[in-house]
């Protein structure tokens, strides 16, 4: 099982890179295989940490830390469904009709709101990407 994936560098903004997903016979038995590649033979498009300094062209390999992948898809998935629920039943105790489906859809906001504050606060933006690791073959050369 692999705990790295392959790709190659499309475009660099800052110290984000956005990489093009590489499909390789070790991905079969990668348990985030579904995040990188979706069922697209083709691969992924995804953004990354670069704290190695890749340029646009060059092959690398990015670790996805399994802990924070779980945690971000916790997070993205239950914070807001959890937050639709609670804004409905809030309503619903106060208000009759329209209101619990519109605090619904403003409690859904507000919990994507407070999901880029917390990604922010807790690490500069850095939380749930994955990190380039290694350069493996840099367009340079």
């Amino acid at each position: 099982m692999k705990d790295h994936c392959e790709a190659r560098v499309i475009s660099v903004k800052g110290e984000r890179a956005k990489v093009k997903v590489t499909t390789v016979p070790e991905c079969g038995g990668c348990p985030s295989q579904s995040h990188c590649h979706s069922g697209n033979a083709e691969g992924r498009e995804l953004t990354v940490i670069n704290d190695m300094g890749a340029k646009t062209g060059d092959d690398i390999i990015f670790e996805i830390a399994p802990g924070k992948f779980i945690l971000s898809a916790a997070l993205i998935w239950l914070l807001p469904l959890f937050s639709m629920f609670l804004g409905y039943f809030v309503a619903e105790r106060f208000a009759g009709g329209i209101w619990p489906v519109a605090s619904a859809f403003g409690f859904l906001v507000v919990s994507f709101g407070l999901l880029k504050i917390l990604d922010n606060v807790i690490s500069g933006g850095r939380a749930f990407y994955p990190v380039i690791s290694k350069i493996v073959h840099s367009a340079d050369k």
